[in-house]
């Protein structure tokens, strides 16, 4: 049996996913799709490319404002049947004139021995997604 974390441990964790999430968002955002399909998605370069480019506007890295407010509201869904464990979102994309109307689905998994979730891009939808999207 494992051991609950504490409050304090548990606000640690949750800050520390909402940065890996950020991070990814950002690099979204810049169309880094060379560096998220090498190591960070489940789809290509290419895909990754058509997806973004499907916002009809050019991105932007979120706001901290509205980064603040999407935070404070994140749920993160269990990935059934992850090995390791995983846990998904969808992660608001931005353009200069708010949310793009699309949101990228991220999963985080954190492997024994490790610090900090890796993170890999899913997929899209039109945002907001269908709740059984989760």
């Amino acid at each position: 049996m494992t051991e609950q974390p504490s409050a304090e441990e548990s606000i640690a964790i949750a800050r520390r996913q909402q940065l890996v999430l950020r991070v990814a968002a950002t690099l979204l955002a810049h169309h880094e799709v060379d560096l998220l399909a090498r190591r960070h998605s489940a789809l290509s370069a290419d895909e990754l490319r058509r997806e973004l480019d499907a916002a009809g506007e050019t991105l932007v890295a979120m706001p901290n404002d509205a980064w603040q407010q999407f935070a404070s509201q994140l749920e993160l869904h269990p990935v059934p049947d992850a090995d390791p464990p995983a846990l998904q979102a969808w992660v608001p994309l931005w353009t200069a004139h708010g949310p793009a109307g699309r949101s990228a689905l991220v999963r985080l998994t954190l492997e024994p021995g490790d610090d900090l979730e890796h993170y890999e891009v899913i997929g899209f939808a039109a945002a907001p997604p269908p709740p059984a999207e989760h």
